[in-house]
């Protein structure tokens, strides 16, 4: 199995968009964490049988008290991100409860599923998921990618910064400069090598 390049940073950086420059320049897939949560949700939602429950709109309270009390080993949170419907990215809160769920079972769980589809990880989000990773040799490199006059609001549930980065990629808005970057990293994983 190929190494993992793991691209991590703050929401709305350009962790994708990167993700997806470098993976061209590499000739391999880029796998968006979120997309392996999505999947993995949507599968077992088919699995057992859950269509959407109720075609009503937000305001009404009925269907969600409803759903909640058919749910009952789901917090209000999730049964407001479920909604008995399909998930969606958009659904982060929800997606994040399930991969932290997900890894303390198995802390490298995300990043070898999206081995399976390529070399690049997008959305590390955890120390121990990173530190588990590189100790079963899985990491090639981490990079931190931001966008330095962007501040909207953090990431709180990001418990990663640049310093966990070998590589830390400046995102200063223009899709040339990304693909400029990521051949520097491509020629820089050469070097290493």
């Amino acid at each position: 199995m190929d190494k993992a390049i793991i691209i991590i940073g703050q929401k709305g950086h350009g962790k994708t968009e990167f993700g997806r420059c470098l993976g061209r320049k590499l000739d391999t897939l880029s796998c968006d964490t979120s997309t392996i949560l999505t999947e993995i949700e949507n599968d077992r939602r088919t699995r057992v049988g859950l269509p959407p429950l109720f075609e009503s709109t937000a305001d009404d309270e009925g269907w969600l008290i409803t759903y909640r009390k058919a749910h009952p080993g789901l917090s209000p949170c999730e049964c407001d991100t479920m909604l008995g419907r399909r998930i969606k990215n958009r659904d982060r809160r929800y997606l994040i409860a399930l991969g932290n769920a997900m890894g303390r079972a198995d802390p490298t769980v995300m990043i070898r599923s999206c081995l399976r589809k390529g070399r690049i990880v997008i959305g590390c989000r955890r120390m121990e998921e990173l530190r588990a990773a590189r100790d079963q040799g899985l990491v090639e490199a981490v990079v931190w990618v931001q966008r330095p006059d962007y501040h909207e609001g953090g990431d709180d549930n990001l418990e990663l910064n640049l310093r966990d980065a070998e590589i830390i990629v400046a995102n200063n808005g223009t899709l040339d400069d990304l693909r400029g970057r990521a051949q520097e990293i491509v020629e820089w994983l050469g070097d290493k090598k």
